[in-house]
């Protein structure tokens, strides 16, 4: 098992309705505690879904994900008692999920907004060209899908009321509100349908606020449905309000120095604020997370302590980036929140860093890895020393359309700045990771194409049905003859003599299969296609050697070996030339990340409870 294994960050903490629980989420999963004593009653495994909430009566927690899958679990029995799958047609900009867990929101793909009932799957309220988005909008709705597939970004204001009674939308002068228990539009006063056009949180089921765009200092506290002005706040232009689970408090973002404030409705001042990003108060008492990772439980407005809890270590989710040293001596690996680097020899984390989206480890013994813009620094590669854990500055690289793959980045520059994604009519560079050499460049003016790299060798593929592959086809008679639609086209180039070194066709049956990844390795090409298939390619013959199934598939052309995962925590090696099953592994876990030594003697794998395991791979038994 790793020492020190690596954490993610609390990124919502919650308290039941009633007081007597607390939930704390992490991007791998959700724990549900006690409050009085906060321990720990069960967990619930979930990957990459949006804010859970207590139901109203504090008996389940309910929450949903990005394929709109929504859960409801019961405290009581400890176990999940309802699932419903949502479809909507063209997928969601944004969404939002009632406390109750019977509706879910919905910014539509073309910026409709509807209201749909999860049980049965049907509309009961919607809006034609509710968001009418600015091309700056555009632009950092873009980029915000970009950097993160799981994100859901705030492009209008809307939320459900506490007793999920209501749901409210805004986008400047457009607003919407709507009464769920009658069915039909809710019938507020324009006190109340004005504050949804800026950040507005509900404090209650009887009490909404909102920052006032043109007079902060005299943000509205209103009776909600009524209106009636109860209090007006000192808040500042640019602030996020997010709503408390009981109390006189509303949470402010940001505060200074400090990710989070909280602001004292009565005495109309801010008497805690707090690094880490997830709080929540009940009445006097806070719950924060400690830098340490431990929940602290306070009280507010003074020094006194009231407990602390630890939470288990949180299982591996989905990886943002990894690498291992080609001796298996060595592994960097990053979550969304935090990255770290062990030597496993001794195991020993040698060093923690912030998280990284790409990462590759040279003949330097540096690890170079993608940092992300983080506050005021640059996106970057940081060069990460094995030897005395020092962290050195490195390649900058902005918030281009850069992505690493091992020792190098590919970068998308746009031809027209209006541009919304650099995907076609754009120059590509194929840098050196190291220091920013290029290392290749090429104009695309239509569809730019797929990268896999293997060696010094980069291997670029497009569907046929693209303008730009269908164009590059042309280039090749031998392959165009029998070639279909729904086949898909590689080029192989020597990025040491800029020269084509290879091409493949990839036949599909006339579409039977659908290519999701394509991997290079020496004359090998591995595809992973949908219907957890696998395919091996000869780039010399120019026809399909294996056929398997599988999913997250590796080959080692040094050891003649393919792995890949059959199902959860089962794991087989096959020989790479003949197909047949060398080894197979069962795990008590899901496997996070698999490698080869650069031999091919050796068979890293690293499960989701971080435990490293490492096999003779070429042993017959």
């Amino acid at each position: 098992m790793l020492s020190s294994p690596l954490r993610a960050d609390i990124a919502y903490l919650r308290f039941s309705p009633d007081g007597r629980y607390l939930l704390a989420q992490d991007e791998n999963g959700i724990y549900v505690l006690t409050r009085d004593p906060p321990k720990l009653m069960f967990s619930i495994p979930a990957d990459d879904v949006y804010n859970p909430s207590f139901s109203p009566n504090s008996h389940s927690i309910v929450f949903y994900d990005r394929y709109l899958r929504v859960e409801s679990w019961s405290i009581e029995e400890q176990k999940r008692t309802a699932v419903q799958e949502v479809t909507i047609r063209g997928g969601c900009l944004q969404t939002a999920l009632s406390p109750d867990g019977r509706y879910l929101a919905c910014l539509k793909q073309d910026f409709a907004l509807s209201l749909v009932d999860v049980a049965s799957n049907t509309s009961v309220a919607a809006k034609d060209h509710f968001y009418v988005p600015f091309y700056r909008e555009l632009l950092w709705l873009f980029a915000a899908m970009a950097s993160s597939p799981v994100s859901n970004p705030e492009l209008i204001h809307m939320g459900f009321s506490p007793d999920g009674r209501f749901f409210l939308a805004g986008f400047r002068t457009t607003h919407f509100a709507f009464d769920l228990v009658n069915r039909h539009d809710a019938l507020l006063p324009s006190s109340i349908k004005d504050l949804t056009s800026t950040n507005f949180t509900f404090l209650g089921p009887d009490r909404i606020m909102a920052v006032d765009p043109s007079s902060p200092g005299k943000s509205p506290l209103l009776c909600f449905p009524s209106g009636e002005r109860l209090d007006q706040l000192p808040l500042t232009a640019g602030t996020k309000l997010g709503s408390v689970a009981h109390g006189d408090y509303v949470l402010v973002r940001p505060v200074q120095d400090y990710s989070v404030g909280v602001f004292d409705l009565n005495r109309k001042n801010i008497p805690a604020a707090v690094k880490q990003p997830a709080i929540d108060i009940y009445d006097g008492i806070v719950v924060h997370e400690r830098i340490e990772g431990e929940l602290s439980l306070d009280e507010i407005g003074s020094k006194r302590h009231l407990a602390v809890v630890q939470l288990p270590v949180a299982h591996l989710g989905r990886l943002s980036a990894a690498a291992v040293s080609p001796d298996l001596r060595w592994v960097a690996i990053s979550n969304r929140s935090r990255g770290a680097i062990w030597d496993l020899s001794r195991n020993a984390q040698v060093m923690q860093v912030r998280a990284f989206r790409g990462a590759w480890y040279g003949n330097d013994q540096l690890f170079y890895v993608d940092f992300p813009k983080f506050g005021e620094t640059e996106r970057e590669i940081g060069h990460l020393n094995t030897s005395n854990g020092a962290g050195l500055d490195g390649y900058k690289i902005g918030e281009g359309f850069g992505v690493q793959y091992d020792k190098y980045i590919v970068i998308q520059i746009p031809r027209r700045k209006s541009q919304f994604a650099p995907n076609f009519n754009a120059d590509v560079e194929v840098r050196d990771v190291r220091d920013g050499q290029l290392l290749w460049s090429h104009y695309f003016e239509h569809e730019i194409p797929a990268f896999s790299f293997g060696g010094e060798s980069m291997l670029l593929w497009w569907p046929i049905s693209a303008t730009e592959g269908h164009d590059e086809l042309q280039r090749f008679p031998e392959l165009k003859h029998g070639a279909d639609v729904n086949d898909y086209l590689c080029e192989v180039i020597d990025l040491r003599q800029k020269l084509l070194s290879g091409k493949l066709l990839i036949k599909t049956n006339k579409g039977s299969f659908k290519v999701e990844h394509v991997y290079l390795d020496g004359d090998w090409v591995v595809i992973s296609a949908n219907n957890n298939q696998v395919m091996t390619y000869s780039l010399t013959a120019g026809e399909e050697k294996g056929h398997f199934f599988g999913a997250s598939p590796l080959s080692s052309s040094a050891g003649r070996l393919l792995a890949m995962e059959n199902q959860a925590g089962q794991v087989s090696l096959y020989d790479l030339v003949t197909g047949q099953v060398r080894q197979r592994y069962v795990f008590s876990d899901p496997v996070s990340l698999m490698r080869f030594s650069s031999d091919g003697k050796y068979f890293l794998v690293l499960t989701a409870d971080q435990g490293v395991y490492i096999f003779d791979a070429q042993a017959t038994n």
